[in-house]
């Protein structure tokens, strides 16, 4: 090799090793549980010239699929479908993963489709067995979850875990799918009871200001505050709190306007469910007109196919409505951006008692909602949320059309020029500073845990 060449080469390594570090620094850490790789004793490791197209794969990928895996994180792991693979270190295991995630959301064509190419990218046989397995352990913990049976669901969930990664703390593990996979069910009184439990046996020897500890509690208490949401509104109904869905009409069978109400908890996705209605119009020709609720005059618009109206208040809710999208957002998250953007005020007794309006009013939401966007979905599979906001209005969106809306809303932003008296901008809706940067998330987010934590003590 000449000397020319062998330079070349080291700049290049360097470049790439630059481009990993920077990648790696940007990955948004704090799992509760350490990530650790797949266990595959069996696996051929063969060194490789470097490829161009790797330089800038995520080097923490794999590591934070397999946390996801042991949690149970089928959302994130189904999003890896939605990545380009191809050029990837680790893309036979990672593949692999977005089959096992689409499987448990019951996508199983393309699950399948996932895990042959897993085996063609030179995935081992036998780790795609095991985790198959490990898959099938799950769904029937899962059954036995919702059958009341703890000991045979634990037991699912553990041997789950071991089935795969026999080297590892499967019992410890399995208590945190358990945990996961029973607040997935909606069955919050038991999730929030292994919290305290394993909070209860943690606080041995551990820091009173433990990270870990702290989210853990500030966990419990969410769950708390949305259970005795839950509970008041089942009492309301008289019912175990079913949630009322509608049988709507057909757009087409309603004379225009048509009106879709945009709704839910504030910082929850509404901003991000209005535009990608407004694009969806625009992607159709369909002529209609968007507005902030207290600025919504219908009669000026008669003539338009769509109203799009975004709300998030009860008493806001118009009379005149034909479908209603809400979404949901994690409680602490929710009221992290809160505190962010100037709402709600930095004080450990105004988030609690916010904790408690945002869970009246989700619930509120949640039985007036004709399709629910999930937040995860909205970060991580938006063409799914697309489609699904499509269907909802009945709008045609191909799968390209909802991927290319998707990468729109991504560049959405208001320009300070651009904001009105209401402090956001008259087209999208949105605030200059809509969007927050990692490390705003983190600190916001680490001081409503902190609240919510402090709390723990009290009612609910």
């Amino acid at each position: 090799m000449s000397k020319s060449s062998k330079k070349k080469r080291q700049r290049a390594r360097r470049k790439a090793e630059k481009l990993q570090r920077k990648h790696a620094a940007s990955y948004e850490r704090g799992t509760l549980l350490p990530p650790r790789f797949l266990d595959v004793a069996d696996a051929e490791i063969v060194e490789v010239e470097p490829d161009p197209a790797q330089a800038v794969a995520d080097p923490a990928l794999l590591e934070r699929s397999r946390a996801h895996w042991e949690l149970g994180d089928w959302e994130q792991l189904a999003a890896l479908a939605d990545q380009p693979l191809e050029h990837h270190p680790d893309r036979a295991k990672l593949s692999l993963l977005a089959g096992v995630g689409l499987a448990q959301h019951g996508d199983m064509t393309v699950a399948r489709r996932h895990v042959r190419q897993a085996l063609e990218w030179g995935c081992p046989r036998d780790l795609v067995a095991r985790v198959m397995a490990a898959g099938v352990h799950n769904s029937l913990g899962r059954a036995a979850s919702l059958h009341q049976d703890e000991a045979r669901a634990l037991g699912h969930f553990e041997t789950s875990i071991a089935t795969v990664s026999p080297r590892v703390d499967a019992k410890a593990l399995g208590r945190a799918r358990n945990i996961h996979e029973k607040a997935r069910l909606g069955q919050l009184p038991e999730a929030a009871n292994l919290l305290e439990d394993g909070m209860l046996k943690m606080r041995d020897g551990v820091p009173p200001d433990s990270a870990q500890l702290q989210a853990m509690a500030s966990s419990i208490k969410a769950l708390q505050i949305e259970l005795a949401a839950v509970r008041a509104k089942a009492g309301q109904q008289g019912s175990a709190g079913a949630r009322r869905r509608h049988s709507p009409q057909p757009r087409g069978l309603v004379a225009p306007p048509f009106v879709a109400v945009i709704a839910g908890v504030p910082r929850s996705g509404s901003t991000w469910s209005y535009n990608a209605a407004r694009l969806l119009c625009e992607r159709n020709n369909l002529s209609y007109y968007a507005e902030w609720c207290e600025d919504y005059k219908p009669e000026d618009h008669p003539a338009c196919d769509l109203h799009i109206v975004k709300l998030h208040a009860p008493e806001q809710l118009i009379e005149t409505r034909h479908r209603i999208v809400t979404s949901y957002r994690d409680l602490a998250e929710r009221l992290a951006s809160l505190v962010r953007v100037g709402w709600l005020a930095d004080e450990p007794e105004a988030i609690r008692k916010a904790a408690r309006h945002q869970a009246t009013l989700t619930e509120y939401w949640a039985d007036k909602s004709d399709f629910e966007i999930s937040y995860d979905d909205i970060l991580h599979r938006p063409h799914i949320a697309v489609l699904g906001i499509a269907e909802t209005l009945d709008i045609p969106c191909t799968e390209d059309m909802a991927r290319g809306i998707a990468d729109g809303l991504v560049t959405l932003k208001a320009d300070a020029a651009e904001v009105n008296d209401r402090g956001h901008a008259s087209d999208t809706l949105m605030h200059s500073d809509h969007r927050a940067t990692d490390d705003q998330r983190r600190n916001y987010l680490a001081k409503v845990q902190a609240a919510l934590a402090g709390g723990i003590g009290e009612g609910a």
